[in-house]
């Protein structure tokens, strides 16, 4: 945990890597801030390994990565949150329209808001 915070964006992956391989939800809090660090592999990593963790944070935080400005980090929000959610809502993280990709996140909050009470149970 203490390697989340290294200077090494490396180190930072090798920590995420270690935390995510171990499934333990008791370690969400400390890798969901990873899914904002500078470096877009660290993102993309902590984002694939979020839908492993059946957990309202970890819904949230990919719904908040939809919006990232890398997109293979937006890409790999969207295939997690279909894994993690089991819907199948439309999002085309490659488009080069920003108005497009908030529709697209727009429709992903709105099933969240109508859905969220009940994630999980």
């Amino acid at each position: 945990i203490k390697k989340l915070g290294d200077a090494d964006a490396a180190v930072r992956f090798e920590a995420v890597d270690a935390l995510l391989t171990s499934k333990n939800l008791a370690v969400l809090a400390n890798l969901l801030p990873m899914a904002r660090d500078t470096d877009a592999f660290v993102r993309r990593l902590t984002i694939e390994g979020l839908r492993d963790f059946k957990h309202v944070d970890a819904v949230e935080a990919l719904l908040a990565a939809l919006g990232d400005n890398d997109a293979d980090v937006r890409e790999t929000a969207w295939s997690s949150l279909k894994k993690l959610t089991g819907q199948k809502i439309p999002f085309d993280a490659a488009s080069p329209s920003k108005e497009t990709r908030q529709r697209g996140q727009q429709r992903w909050q709105e099933w969240w808001d109508k859905n969220k009470a009940t994630f999980g149970s």
